[in-house]
């Protein structure tokens, strides 16, 4: 699989400030939970990724998180959800309106609030 240009930091022409990722599973683990932040999928969508093909088919392709064997590595489990809602048909409209933004970072507060320890 060709993995997607915003996947690795070097991408940008510049290196991370954080500690080096070394396997692909780390890369994919960072962006899936990168998901949770509003703002990143605010900016994700103003810069056209969503209505680019191989960005929805390496979306499809991080479902494998969803399996237990995978999925006991997130720190952020919520971003499964999130996921499975950014591969849905109709997305794209959802993503032009800020409420959905507000929503999401409503919902995600509230779970951090509420979160046990």
């Amino acid at each position: 699989m060709i993995y997607y240009k915003l996947l690795i930091f070097e991408s940008l022409n510049r290196k991370s400030i954080f500690m080096p990722m070394s396997s692909t599973f780390e890369k994919e683990l960072e962006f899936v939970q990168l998901l949770c932040n509003p703002e990143y999928l605010r900016w994700l969508y103003n810069e056209g990724y969503f209505a680019e093909d191989g960005f929805i088919h390496y979306l499809h392709y991080l479902l494998y998180f969803r399996e237990q064997k995978y999925a006991k590595f997130l720190v952020y489990p919520q971003c499964i959800p999130i996921l499975e809602l950014l591969i849905r048909d109709g997305i794209s409209e959802e993503l032009s309106e800020d409420s959905f933004y507000v929503k999401l970072s409503e919902t995600e507060f509230q779970m951090w609030k509420s979160r046990v320890l």
